[in-house]
C-alpha cells in the first residue's frame, strides 16, 4: 500500500519539496540582500560620523594652536576666508575645512566629500544654494543640535550622508559627509 501511494504521489511530493526549497531560497536571497544593505548603510554612517569628528578635532586644534597664536601676537598674518588671494593670509577654521575637504576628495579613491552648511555664510558663499540634504539637516539641528542626522540619498551614484551637530561654541554651522560605498542597492 505504501509503495503504491508513493508511486501515485511521487510527483506531488517532489513538487512540494522543490517548491518549499525554492521559496526558502528566494526568502534567503531577499533577507541576505536587505541585511547586507542595512549593514553597508550602518557602516557608512559610522564611518561618516567618525570622519566628521576627525575634521572637528582638526578644526579645534587649528583654532587653539594656530588662530589664537596669530590673533594674540603681532605676526602680520591675516585670518580670512579669502586667504588664497592674500600674500599674508591664513584660512579661517571653516575655510580650512572646506580647503582640506576639497584636497582630500580629489585624492580619495572612496569619493568622500565633506561640506559645511550654515545659515550665515561667508560673503564669498552668500550666493550659494543649499541642497535638500542641507536644509533638512539644518532644520533637524534647530530641534536637536546634539544628535546625528543621517539620510540615505541617490545623487548620480549611491550616497549615504551623515551630519553632525553645531559648532562647539554653539554657533551656526554643520558639516555633511557624503560617501559612496562600494556596495549599495539603488531604490
Amino acid at each position: 500500500m505504501n509503495e503504491e501511494f508513493l508511486k501515485q504521489n511521487l510527483g506531488r511530493v517532489m513538487f512540494s519539496i522543490v517548491g518549499i526549497l525554492a521559496v526558502s531560497i528566494v526568502f534567503l536571497i531577499i533577507y541576505i540582500s536587505r541585511a547586507s544593505l542595512e549593514n553597508t548603510v550602518e557602516a557608512s554612517k559610522l564611518n561618516a560620523v567618525s570622519i566628521i569628528d576627525q575634521y572637528k578635532t582638526l578644526r579645534g586644534y587649528y583654532v587653539k594652536s594656530v588662530i589664537k597664536k596669530v590673533k594674540g601676537n603681532d605676526t602680520g598674518l591675516k585670518i580670512s576666508y579669502d586667504h588664497k588671494k592674500m600674500k599674508d593670509g591664513i584660512p579661517l577654521p571653516a575655510t580650512l575645512i572646506h580647503d582640506m575637504s576639497e584636497l582630500l576628495s580629489k585624492k580619495s579613491s572612496e569619493n568622500v566629500k565633506l561640506r559645511l552648511y550654515s545659515a550665515y555664510p561667508f560673503p564669498n558663499r552668500a550666493g550659494r544654494t543649499i541642497d535638500t540634504f542641507g536644509k533638512e539637516a539644518m532644520a533637524f539641528f534647530d530641534k536637536d543640535p546634539n544628535q546625528v542626522f543621517v539620510k540615505q540619498e541617490n545623487m548620480g551614484g549611491e550616497r549615504c550622508g551623515a551630519s553632525r551637530g553645531r559648532r562647539q561654541n554653539g554657533g551656526p554651522g554643520l558639516c555633511e559627509l557624503s560617501q559612496q560605498p562600494s556596495r549599495y542597492s539603488k531604490k
